[in-house]
C-alpha cells in the first residue's frame, strides 16, 4: 500500500512541475505570472547637449572694431565710447580695439596692421570705427543702437577648451531659415586689463588701461575662412583644434574669443557687413543666445 501510495505521490509531483514548466515558457503576454521584459535600447548622444537646443530665433550682436593708437591724444575719449556702448548693451555688443603705432611705438600693435586697415576701410583718423564693418560716420552708439534693430537668421554657440597655449574651440552655427548669402567666419583673439606702455597714452595720465586690445586672429585666412551648411539643415559644427595663442598675450585669464560671421570683401565694398557675432572666455561654454 505504501509503494502505491509513493508511486502516485511521485506522478502527482511530476505533473505539476511540468504544469509550471509550461506555463511560466509562455511568453504572450497572457499568463497572469509571465511578466515581460522591458527592454531598454541604447540612447544616441546629443551632440547639442553642451550648447542646448538651435533657437527658434537669435538675438543680433554687433562688433565695434575701433582704430586706436598711444600716440594719440583723442584715442582716450573712444576708449570711453566703447565702455559706454559695452555696458550698455552687456553681450550685444563687442568692442575690438586694433592697435597703431603711426611710425612711432605702441606695444599692441599687431605687425600685420597695415594690411588689417587696408582691408577695413584704411583709416586715417583716430579714434575711428567700423561698426559691424561699416565705417562710422557719426555716433558710434546710436549706429549701435541701429544696427541692434537688424533682425537676423543665423547665430552662434560656442565651446572652447585649452590644453596649455593651445586652444580647442567648437563654434556651431545656427541658422532659422536656410542661408543663402556667401558667408566667412573670423575668430579674433582680445585682450583686457593691459597696462600703458612706458611710453604711456598720450593725455590719460598715469595707469591707463587698454582693454578689448585685438592680439591676433586665430583662423587661417584675415580674410575670413569658409564654412558650408548640409543642405537645410538647422546647424552646422566647426571643431578647431590646437590653435595656438603662445607669445600673443600678457595675461590669459583676461583673454577673449569673438567669433564673427561676415560677408567677404573690404570695407566699403558693396555689401560687406558683419552679420552677427559671439564671444566667449577660455574654457567657457557660450550657447546660443
Amino acid at each position: 500500500m505504501k509503494k502505491i501510495l509513493s508511486i502516485s505521490l511521485a506522478l502527482a509531483l511530476f505533473a505539476g512541475f511540468t504544469a509550471c514548466k509550461k506555463n511560466n515558457s509562455n511568453t504572450s503576454g497572457t499568463n497572469p505570472v509571465w511578466t515581460a521584459p522591458v527592454v531598454t535600447e541604447p540612447v544616441a548622444s546629443n551632440p547639442l547637449k553642451d550648447v542646448g537646443p538651435v533657437p527658434t530665433s537669435f538675438v543680433k550682436k554687433v562688433v565695434v572694431e575701433e582704430f586706436t593708437g598711444e600716440w594719440c591724444g583723442a584715442c582716450p575719449s573712444g576708449a570711453a565710447d566703447l565702455h559706454d556702448i559695452v555696458t550698455t548693451y552687456p553681450d550685444k555688443a563687442y568692442a575690438v580695439a586694433i592697435h597703431n603705432a603711426n611710425g612711432g611705438s605702441d606695444p599692441y600693435e599687431v605687425s600685420f596692421f597695415d594690411q588689417l586697415n587696408a582691408m577695413l576701410g584704411q583709416h586715417s583718423s583716430y579714434p575711428g570705427a567700423n561698426i559691424d564693418r561699416v565705417k562710422s560716420s557719426g555716433s558710434w552708439k546710436s549706429e549701435v543702437d541701429a544696427r541692434l534693430k537688424t533682425s537676423v537668421n543665423m547665430g552662434m554657440a560656442l565651446v572652447s577648451k585649452t590644453s596649455g597655449d593651445n586652444v580647442n574651440l567648437d563654434i556651431y552655427f545656427g541658422q532659422t531659415t536656410t542661408i543663402t548669402k556667401d558667408l566667412k567666419y573670423t575668430i579674433y583673439l582680445i585682450e583686457n586689463n593691459l597696462p600703458q606702455s612706458a611710453q604711456g597714452q598720450t593725455s590719460a595720465g598715469p595707469g591707463f588701461i587698454h582693454e578689448h586690445v585685438f592680439r591676433n586672429y586665430l583662423n587661417t585666412n584675415m580674410q575670413g575662412d569658409d564654412f558650408t551648411w548640409t543642405g537645410g539643415q538647422k546647424y552646422t559644427k566647426l571643431s578647431l583644434k590646437n590653435l595656438s595663442i603662445t607669445g600673443q598675450y600678457k595675461d590669459k585669464n583676461n583673454l577673449k574669443l569673438l567669433v564673427l560671421v561676415h560677408t567677404p570683401g573690404k570695407v566699403g565694398d558693396a555689401g560687406v557687413e558683419i552679420v552677427n557675432a559671439q564671444e566667449c572666455g577660455l574654457n567657457e561654454i557660450k550657447k546660443w543666445n
